[in-house]
C-alpha cells in the first residue's frame, strides 16, 4: 500500500452500506461477484428505500425533516445542517438516532444504539489533501484484504459526482459479509477530496441502509477554514493545533516574510531557528546542530514552471533516494507537486534522513521549493510539525 510521508494514517478502514445502496454509473469490477451474491443485496435495499430527499440548500443549525421507509413504513427523520471547517463539508446530522465523535482528522457519527467502545454502524467522514482517483486507489487496496471490491462513478444528490466503492462481499466465503462498507470519494475543485464512508452490520443494513442514504443525500463540500489558510501580517503570532500521534497539541506560530525569495509563511515561535542567504532561508527546528542540521526546511526560489522544477528536483533525488511524485493541495498556497524520498535506491532500507519536497507554482510562472529534511528516527513527530509550517506558506507576487 502506498504511503505518504506527510499525510498523518492515510487510510484507516472505514466503511458501510450495502451493496444495493450504491447510485448509477459505469461500474468497474475490481474482483467479480457472483449472480446470486448481487441478487441478495439487490432484494436487502428494496426495503429500505428513502422518500423524500432533505438536500434542499440549509444553513449550518437549520433543522429540518426528510421521511425514509423502512419495512415498508414511512419514518419522519430530524436534521440538523452541520459543518465542519477543518475537513471543509456540511451534512444533515440525524442527532435522534447518531452520535457524532469529532477529532482532528475525521467526524464519526455513531448509531446511538452501538456501543460507544465499539460501534458496528457508522458514518464517517475525512479530508485528503490529494486527488480523488490517488485516494481510491489506496482504499481500494486496503478494503481488497479483506473484501472482494467494486468501483464505479456515481453521484450524491447535493455533493454531486464521486467514486463509488463498495465491500459487502467477503473474499474468502464469496458470500455477503458479517460488515458492509461502502467509501464514496468526491473531489473538491481545488484538486483536494473528501471521502464519506459508511459501515453497517448486515443484520442491521435495512434500517441503517435507509437512514445512511437519507445523510448522504444532504452531503456537499465546503472551503476549508483552517488557521493555516487564514492570510497574517509580518509578525503576527497566532496559534494552531498539530496533531501528533493522535495528540493535541497547540502551537504559537509568528509569520515571516521574505521579499528575496517572495514567500510568506508562518514558522513556530521559540522553536525554529531561521538562517538567512542569498539564495535560500532555512528553518531550523530545535536544537540541530548549525553547522550540520538534521531537521530543517529549507525555501529556494526558481525561476522555472513547477512541472520543470519538480523534474529537476525529482533527478538530484533519484540519485540516493527511491521517489514518487504526487499533486497535492496546501492549505494557503494551493495545488503543488509533492516528491517523497522515504526509501533507500534500491528499496531494501529505510534511510537516516527524510527528504519530503513542495514544488509550489506561482502567478508568474516561477515556483518556490520547500524542502523539509529530516530523520527517519520520530519522522512520524518531525514531519506533523514540518507539514503544518508548509501548509501556512504562500507565494508572494513578484
Amino acid at each position: 500500500m502506498r504511503k505518504y510521508l506527510l499525510i498523518p494514517a492515510v487510510l484507516c478502514l472505514a466503511g458501510l452500506l450495502l451493496a444495493g445502496c450504491t447510485g448509477a454509473g459505469n461500474q468497474t469490477p475490481v474482483q467479480t461477484t457472483s449472480e446470486a451474491e448481487t441478487t441478495a443485496a439487490a432484494e436487502t435495499a428494496t426495503t429500505a428505500e428513502p422518500e423524500t430527499s432533505p438536500a434542499a440548500a440549509h444553513q449550518p443549525g437549520d433543522r429540518y425533516e426528510g421521511t425514509v421507509t423502512l419495512d415498508g413504513m414511512e419514518e419522519t427523520v430530524y436534521y440538523e445542517q452541520i459543518r465542519n471547517d477543518v475537513l471543509g463539508y456540511e451534512i444533515g446530522f440525524d442527532a435522534q438516532n447518531f452520535k457524532r465523535v469529532t477529532d482532528t482528522n475525521r467526524d464519526r457519527f455513531i448509531s446511538a444504539f452501538d456501543d460507544p467502545e465499539a460501534p458496528e454502524n457508522w458514518i464517517e467522514v475525512r479530508y485528503y489533501p490529494m486527488d480523488a482517483e490517488a485516494i481510491a486507489e489506496d482504499y481500494i487496496e486496503s478494503l481488497s484484504y479483506r473484501y472482494e471490491v467494486t468501483k464505479e462513478e456515481s453521484v450524491l444528490e447535493t455533493a454531486g459526482a464521486c467514486i463509488e466503492i463498495d465491500a459487502s462481499v467477503d473474499k474468502e466465503t464469496h458470500e455477503m459479509a458479517d460488515i458492509l462498507q461502502t467509501v464514496y470519494v468526491i473531489p473538491a475543485a481545488n484538486g483536494s477530496c473528501r471521502t464519506v464512508t459508511t459501515r453497517c452490520a448486515i443484520v442491521d443494513s435495512e434500517g441503517f441502509g435507509a437512514r445512511f442514504r437519507g445523510i448522504l443525500k444532504t452531503f456537499s463540500v465546503a472551503e476549508r477554514q483552517t488557521f493555516a489558510s487564514a492570510p497574517r501580517q509580518e509578525g503576527e503570532k497566532y496559534e494552531g493545533v498539530l496533531t501528533v500521534e493522535g495528540i493535541d497539541e497547540t502551537v504559537t506560530y509568528e509569520q515571516i516574510r521574505s521579499e528575496a525569495l517572495k514567500f510568506e509563511m508562518g514558522i513556530e515561535s521559540g522553536n525554529v531557528r531561521r538562517e538567512t542567504a542569498t539564495d535560500r532561508e532555512r528553518f531550523i527546528l530545535g536544537q540541530s546542530d548549525a553547522d550540520q542540521p538534521k531537521n530543517y526546511l529549507e525555501v529556494t526560489y526558481s525561476p522555472q514552471d513547477a512541472e520543470t522544477a519538480a523534474e529537476a528536483v525529482r533527478t538530484e533525488l533519484s540519485q540516493t533516494y527511491g521517489v514518487r511524485q504526487d499533486a497535492y493541495v496546501l492549505d494557503r498556497a494551493g495545488r503543488c507537486i509533492l516528491i517523497s524520498a522515504s526509501e533507500s535506491k534500491d528499496g531494501q532500507d529505510m534511510p537516516e534522513m527524510l527528504r519530503t519536497v513542495y514544488v509550489i507554482p506561482a502567478a508568474d510562472g516561477s515556483s518556490r521549493i520547500v524542502s523539509a529534511c529530516y530523520e527517519a528516527v520520530d519522522s512520524d513527530i518531525i514531519a506533523a510539525r514540518f507539514r503544518a509550517m508548509v501548509n501556512t506558506f504562500a507565494t508572494l507576487d513578484a
